[in-house]
């Protein structure tokens, strides 16, 4: 999704609203350390250095005061001003998102519908004639249940990707999760010839444990959709400076540099049977647990590869042994 022009206003705004406040801050601070300052007039006579309390003490004190209070309210106005910008921001980008997104959910969804009403009109002129098989209506039942399945799934990943914010959370352990990752993949990574390894420490976090499960399972299909001749794919914790780093690298065909910019727009896929959500999905729910997500890929020479690298909050022993309680 790319509003240039328009984000390009908005961030301005936020960017000359963050320095005005920063400007109103610095003022503060200084008028708050005159206000402790008595004002002094200093004079040299003689060599020796008199100083003398000039009268009036008491009303620059109140001006300075004053003028400390407008400033306040002037920041206090500013943040204001800035959370109303960035959630003004947030829903300009989430309408464009709709609007740009419309024409693809719907082309994702009149496939299978077209392949639905095709066999249901088949049954139906089969009815009239008196010639329903057996085996045509099973054929037909398969089909119209696969096509459903495929249009449900649809519809459960985008109120995924539209409800990231309303998460459930808990003490998660990343190592069970991991470990429930390797159980799920094990047995088409066997059928390709991938090798599947954990490597590291993973430590708990507060997060909604599902959607966190949902986080990885995109990341691990994708990497296991890139080695359709065998590989290996490494999943690696470490956990630094408060945060929890896990790292899915795999060894396929890797991404080309000019496609990187746009693997987590939902429209953008490779795959002639890809949907384009995984990763944008997987993001959405990163985000939404206060962390982050990267991708880095060479696609040329012998070292080919792609590393998703995924980091969240550790989680606090406060907080751990508040939910406990």
């Amino acid at each position: 999704m790319r509003l240039r022009s328009r984000d390009q206003v908005f961030h301005r705004r936020l960017y000359f609203l963050c320095l005005l406040s920063a400007a109103q801050a610095s003022g503060l601070v200084i008028l708050a350390a005159l206000v402790l300052v008595e004002p002094m007039l200093v004079v040299e006579v003689k060599g020796y250095l008199l100083s003398i309390p000039l009268p009036g003490g008491g009303l620059f004190l109140t001006l300075v005061f004053l003028i400390a209070l407008v400033l306040l309210l002037l920041t206090v106005s500013n943040i204001t001003s800035l959370i109303n910008e960035a959630n003004r921001i947030y829903e300009l980008e989430k309408l464009a998102l709709m609007g740009k997104f419309s024409p693809w959910v719907a082309h994702q969804i009149r496939n299978p519908l077209t392949s639905i009403k095709g066999y249901a009109q088949l049954l139906k002129q089969s009815s009239r004639s008196g010639k329903l098989e057996a085996d045509s209506v099973e054929m037909a039942a398969d089909v119209i249940l696969k096509e459903s399945r495929s249009i449900e799934s649809l519809v459960k990943r985008l109120m995924l990707l539209r409800n990231t914010e309303r998460t459930h959370r808990s003490v998660v352990d990343l190592d069970e999760v991991v470990q429930d990752l390797v159980e799920a993949y094990k047995g088409i990574c066997r059928i390709r010839g991938i090798r599947l390894e954990t490597v590291g420490v993973f430590k708990h976090v507060w997060a909604d444990g599902e959607m966190i499960r949902e986080a990885f399972r995109n990341i691990c299909s994708n990497a296991v959709q890139s080695m359709p001749h065998g590989g290996r794919l490494t999943i690696r914790g470490i956990e630094e400076m408060g945060t929890v780093h896990l790292r899915f690298s795999d060894t396929g065909c890797g991404i080309p540099t000019s496609d990187l910019p746009r693997v987590f727009e939902p429209d953008f896929t490779t795959k002639s049977d890809g949907t384009g959500l995984g990763l944008p999905i997987a993001r959405q729910i990163i985000l939404a647990h206060g962390g982050d997500i990267s991708i880095s890929s060479v696609n040329r020479g012998s070292n080919r590869g792609t590393t998703v690298t995924v980091k969240l909050p550790a989680l606090s022993r406060e907080a751990g042994n508040s939910s406990e309680g």
